[in-house]
């Protein structure tokens, strides 16, 4: 049953004006438990959501969701009345209906973890595996905080890579622009000033006339085959495994930025496993979960083996030792964590560690590319102004 908010206005029985807001499947049933509290209904109508209200669920809600359940399960309330009232404090509508979802399921005898896994949209195997683990163990709030805490820092590092991207893409994207503005406006003009001179163009200007007359006759076509290339490629990434695998790998061969997405996917993937170890998970379950939230497909691929030389009675170092995409000191230190009996620790400080050299990469990198960014637009624009004046240079001879 689909619940909708409704809002209503009623007076009390000593006459003062009431207004409110209700989640029920009808403005009948709204109707109903108002007369029922002692209200005479004055008006009910749907609820009016903002735009920003109606939005998809984003990570970011889930990791404020998963606070705000730990915080009211600390206080000793049973989980049906927890999930109740965070939903009523959820500003998002779409997570309001998930969390009274998940209670009607709860309600009816699943555990929180089996309501999460039938609504796998929102939920990944981590988040599942989590909340099991807390329900097994006793430390569903603790656990659920965990996982806030893990969905916050993921964020912040999709954040940072982020950031570290768009300016270079803004400041490409606005030469491209204007190189077409000028293409298609300004060197017709030049064309027609040039054609009464009756001498021949230098090779560069021919070339850029040439550009300007293609882009003018064949601008359409242009852009249609580069939506449908963008098109195919987009269902590809979606369909296709092995074009996932190899825009993973092209990824982390880019020069500059490879080095971001590489200290990224280790990012994930030593703080989700020391997650997911500090909550009590097998190191096996624990390897096989976190290989999913590395994000790139190259290290999860490579985890994954690790994972099964480990369920096999392989030590955890000398099954990651052999692992090529990996650094060479990283399979020693969670080798020492695994002897000292401390793996969720060392890996919780290697998690850290790539975490800073991410956000000193980043940096780097926006140090590095900002000359190399005006390089490329002194070499466009300048290059196309200098091509169209070049006639101009050499008229004294024409005349």
């Amino acid at each position: 049953m689909t619940l909708k908010g409704y809002q209503w206005e009623g007076r009390s029985r000593d006459g003062r004006l009431l207004k409110g807001m209700r989640r029920e499947s009808s403005a009948a049933k709204v109707r109903a438990e108002l007369q029922r509290d002692g209200i005479a209904p004055l008006r009910v109508r749907p609820r009016r959501l903002r735009r920003s209200q109606r939005r998809a669920i984003k990570p970011a809600d889930v990791a404020f969701m998963a606070r705000e359940l730990a915080t009211v399960l600390e206080a000793g309330l049973p989980v049906v009345e927890a999930l109740d009232i965070t939903a009523q404090s959820q500003h998002l509508a779409r997570m309001q209906e998930l969390l009274e979802a998940l209670s009607r399921e709860v309600a009816s005898g699943a555990a929180l973890s089996e309501a999460m896994k039938r609504h796998g949209k929102h939920f990944g195997s981590l988040h599942i595996s989590l909340v099991a683990a807390g329900e097994g163990s006793g430390r569903l709030p603790q656990l659920l905080a965990s996982l806030a805490t893990w969905l916050e820092r993921r964020e912040r590092i999709r954040r940072k890579i982020s950031s570290a991207l768009s300016y270079p893409i803004a400041v490409l994207g606005i030469a491209l622009i204007v190189v077409g503005l000028m293409l298609a406006y300004v060197v017709p003009e030049f064309e027609r000033m040039f054609a009464g001179y009756g001498a021949e163009l230098p090779p560069a200007t021919r070339f850029v006339v040439g550009l300007s007359d293609s882009l003018r006759h064949s601008g359409p076509a242009w852009a249609g085959a580069a939506g449908a290339a963008t098109g195919a490629l987009a269902w590809a990434r979606r369909r296709v495994s092995r074009a996932r695998c190899l825009e993973d790998r092209l990824k982390l061969r880019l020069p500059l930025i490879g080095a971001l997405f590489a200290r990224a996917a280790l990012a994930r993937f030593m703080r989700t496993l020391a997650t997911l170890l500090e909550a009590g998970l097998p190191a096996v379950e624990a390897l096989d979960a976190a290989a999913g939230a590395c994000g790139n497909r190259v290290y999860e691929a490579a985890i994954r083996r690790a994972g099964q030389e480990v369920a096999t009675g392989q030590g955890l170092r000398r099954a990651m030792a052999y692992l090529t995409v990996l650094p060479p000191a990283l399979p020693r230190m969670m080798g020492v964590g695994e002897e000292t009996g401390r793996l969720g620790e060392m890996c919780a400080h290697l998690a850290e560690r790539y975490d800073e050299e991410l956000q000193t990469s980043a940096e780097r990198m926006g140090a590095l590319l900002e000359p190399l960014l005006m390089t490329i637009l002194g070499l466009l624009i300048g290059g196309l102004v200098m091509a169209m004046y070049l006639p101009i240079f050499g008229m004294g001879s024409v005349i």
